[in-house]
């Protein structure tokens, strides 16, 4: 539930809800990241690009759970 707010506050234009979103979802995306590429660096490169304006629109779309967006838009940073 806590998701379905952020995600609608975050469309209305708030920044602490984007870093609620970031706050809560960071590990887990470090994770994907850091075991495809095994540099912590690049790790961190792909999750801060997840986050990125471009990326807005994924990570809100509506049609499939957020984690799994989060970890797409991870996994697709590093192509």
């Amino acid at each position: 539930m806590e998701d379905k707010w952020l995600i609608l506050r975050f469309k209305r234009g708030s920044t602490d809800a984007l870093c609620r979103i970031y706050e809560k979802y960071e590990w887990a995306m470090l994770a994907v990241a850091f075991g495809l590429l095994n540099d912590h660096s690049a790790a961190e490169d792909v999750v801060h690009d997840a986050f990125s304006p471009e990326w807005g629109a994924a990570v809100t779309s509506r049609s499939v759970d957020k984690g799994v967006r989060l970890g797409t838009v991870t996994r697709s940073g590093l192509s």
